[in-house]
């Protein structure tokens, strides 16, 4: 059984802010069977903005008072061999948060930003990514639309006003950035059709987390399980790990009895 945790997003004073989602999943593997593994770490917030790396959160902005804003989770996520189009199962990492509003929690169906009018992101689903927030312009700050979200990826954020803004969270689609007054909004949830009895938690939802404990969402840095249900002779060879700034990855390949 795979169990897939995804990363919450950048937290500035609310911890239920920009939940991870939870997605479950059973697979039957052959012989030799690689895997990839990909674990997002939590958003960070600051007060410049931070650039995004690899199958990141989206990008923070920073506006004219130097506000604290945040990015959102990276992508936590299982693909076989090193293809990272061909995604087996992904939890989606939460959006970050904005100085005032929380970012959006992940899910099959991923929740908004919070924000002001039409400045926060929208949250991604498990067919299309969310949209970036859009602001109008007022005075001297000029009109900005943030990024939409995409494959494995939150849309980055824009300021051109005082306030800071958001990125959205990564999932199978992104959550979208925000724009000045407003939070990213979640990424998505998905699983293969190779797994079976699959079950899906929105960041919203009471699950049970990997220490066992059942709560809301999932804070923190994302995280994965594999569990042998069946009684098979299991081994697990680690033959590569890096460390690349937001994400772990980790190659195993599974030899069974079949």
């Amino acid at each position: 059984m795979l169990k897939v945790w995804g990363s919450q997003g950048g937290v500035i004073s609310d911890e239920t802010s920009g939940l991870g989602a939870y997605t479950e999943g059973i697979i039957k593997l052959s012989r030799y069977t690689k895997l990839n593994i990909y674990v997002g770490r939590q958003g960070e917030c600051s007060t410049s903005a931070l650039t995004d790396i690899f199958y990141n959160g989206g990008e923070n902005s920073i506006g004219k008072i130097k506000e604290r804003s945040c990015t959102g989770g990276g992508a936590t996520f299982i693909t076989y061999d090193n293809n990272v189009n061909d995604v087996i199962i992904i939890s989606g990492s939460g959006g970050g948060a904005q100085i005032r509003f929380k970012g959006g929690y992940g899910g099959k169906i991923a929740g908004n930003g919070e924000g002001y009018n039409n400045c926060f992101g929208k949250g991604a689903t498990i067919s299309s990514p969310g949209q970036g927030g859009i602001y109008p312009g007022a005075g001297e700050a000029s009109f900005c639309r943030a990024l939409d979200g995409t494959f494995l990826r939150g849309g980055k954020s824009c300021s051109t006003a005082e306030v800071s803004s958001s990125g959205g969270g990564s999932g199978y689609y992104g959550g979208g950035g925000s724009s000045d007054q407003g939070a990213g909004g979640g990424g998505s949830s998905y699983a293969s059709s190779v797994l079976k009895n699959v079950i899906y938690k929105n960041g919203n939802e009471d699950f049970v987390q990997p220490d066992g404990t059942s709560k809301k969402g999932h804070s923190g840095d994302g995280f994965i399980s594999i569990e042998k249900l069946f009684s098979l002779a299991l081994q697990t060879y680690c033959i590569d790990f890096h460390y690349i700034s937001f994400i772990n990855i980790l190659s195993l390949i599974f030899i069974s009895s079949e």
